[in-house]
């Protein structure tokens, strides 16, 4: 008996709802935490030198410095859905034109398998993810991140508001700098 083969709409249909369960789900398994990253990629010279610097900066100034190392802003459920959507489109594109013809249950497995690999390349490589983001995104999440983490860490309370944070996400790669009231 030969397989049954379904129309194009219709696995079409439950390949999405895969890839979108997968690109859902994926970053739900792994919360990202403040300085998740900040041991592996922070060495001991690394704290050292940076130390030294706020060290000398509060020096010369009568500003307070508070430097923060973060993994990561945010999850970025996004980036899973581009990469998952992705894989997803060009498993349907191929399995569905290919001079083979595939059963129903294969089509949804080799789809389900290659969003899958699609969500862990997305995880595992920081630059796929962040390339599936906009700028504008990273920037904003980066900036909302440093707000909380300046009241959250006490920067606000200094004697003269004169408190200095220095925040930087190792994803997105960029330092977010936000000085209080006091400082000029």
């Amino acid at each position: 008996a030969h397989p049954r083969l379904y129309s194009a709409p219709r696995v079409f249909f439950f390949s999405c709802v895969v890839s979108t369960l997968t690109a859902l789900a994926w970053p739900l398994g792994r919360p990202i935490l403040a300085g998740d990253m900040k041991d592996r990629r922070l060495t001991d010279a690394s704290k050292v030198a940076l130390t030294n610097a706020v060290k000398a900066i509060e020096s010369v100034s009568a500003a307070e410095i508070v430097v923060a190392v973060r993994g990561q802003a945010r999850p970025y459920p996004e980036a899973y859905l581009v990469t998952t959507s992705g894989a997803t489109v060009a498993a349907l594109v191929y399995q569905l034109y290919a001079q083979t013809e595939f059963a129903l249950h294969w089509i949804v497995i080799n789809t389900a398998v290659l969003a899958a690999l699609a969500a862990l390349l997305t995880w595992l490589l920081p630059p796929l993810r962040r390339a599936c983001v906009r700028r504008s995104v990273l920037l904003e999440a980066t900036r909302t991140t440093a707000e909380a983490t300046f009241f959250k860490r006490g920067v606000r309370r200094t004697a003269d508001r004169i408190g200095v944070l220095v925040q930087y996400c190792q994803m997105e790669r960029m330092v977010e700098l936000i000085a209080d009231d006091g400082v000029h």
